[in-house]
């Protein structure tokens, strides 16, 4: 990933270089059609929001509003807007990424024992149940 782009990458494993960089090519081109609706807004906009977010005081500032400097509020909620940007600059890829693709062989926790869960979660409602009966009376 580079600072400015939130492009991922794929890697593959396999027998020949030629099948491997054909897999490589087709998962990306797949997910570069089918990118989240906010995939333009994490590519560059934070950044250059967080560089002119932080200079706003400074510029009105020398635009001649020096009150700026002694409201308390507007300088709190400022650097609270800074602060959601330097966040959200620095772990764009975790908050907003641009695709997600998983692939997977195995099976999840839940998955694999769905049957199991099931038949917990019958049990505990029935004990539920009859306990209701007799806390009711």
């Amino acid at each position: 990933m580079s600072f400015f782009s939130s492009r991922g990458y794929a890697s593959a494993k396999g027998d020949t270089d030629a099948w491997c960089a054909g897999a490589v090519e087709e998962v990306i081109a797949f997910l570069n059609s089918y990118k989240r609706w906010y995939a333009w807004f994490v590519v560059w906009p934070f950044g250059v929001l967080l560089v002119f977010g932080f200079n706003v005081p400074a510029a009105l500032s020398l635009l001649g509003y020096k009150e700026i400097w002694s409201n308390r509020i507007l300088l709190v909620s400022w650097m609270l807007v800074i602060c959601l940007l330097a966040v959200m600059f620095f772990a764009r890829d975790r908050l907003l990424p641009s695709y997600v693709l998983v692939i997977s062989n195995e099976e999840g926790f839940l998955r694999r024992n769905a049957a199991q869960l099931g038949l917990l979660i019958a049990l505990a409602s029935a004990i539920l149940t009859v306990i209701g009966w007799f806390v009711g009376k």
